[in-house]
């Protein structure tokens, strides 16, 4: 079994060729080096008339019909990975929509919780308050009851200047 390796080299216009033969025990390389010259004019001259063809060939409506129907064709024939892809694409956006929704309702709760204690906490100040006015107002019935007292009248009252 051989393999052949060929490299031009442009400068020398000579070509290199390098051969591996392949022996019962594993890979014997065998490499020589055969110079001749080569005439690349006529390669280079089908290059440019390649190169000319396709830079003045019309591409005109047939082609443009041509391609919408290979189009059409390629929709068609892969038509089910398209509508795979369109749900995918679908449910992808539908759990972005349900993922600020949960977003939202976890911010409204956390603001429900916020406004709950601040509620407790005012009626926790309005309970003790409420306990201070009510032993103020039980004192003033145990001193009206038991012990007779009156308030003192406005015009009665004496003011008195240490000065």
């Amino acid at each position: 079994m051989h393999k052949s390796n060929t490299a031009v080299d442009y400068n020398d216009v000579h070509v290199q060729e390098h051969v591996i033969a392949l022996d019962d025990n594993g890979y014997n390389n065998i490499s020589y080096t055969q110079s001749e010259p080569v005439d690349i004019t006529a390669s280079l001259k089908t290059a440019e008339k390649t190169v000319s063809r396709a830079a003045n060939y019309d591409y005109g409506k047939h082609n443009e019909l041509r391609i919408v129907r290979v189009i059409l064709k390629d929709l068609l024939k892969n038509s089910f990975t398209y509508f795979l892809l369109c749900v995918l694409t679908a449910m992808a956006l539908y759990k972005i929509h349900q993922v600020q929704q949960t977003r939202d309702i976890t911010a409204r709760f956390n603001q429900v919780i916020t406004d709950n204690e601040n509620l407790h906490k005012k009626w926790l100040l309005l309970t003790a308050e409420k306990q201070k006015l009510s032993e103020h107002t039980k004192i003033k019935e145990q001193a009206l009851g038991k012990l007779k007292m009156i308030s003192p009248k406005t015009d009665s009252e004496l003011v008195i200047n240490l000065n």
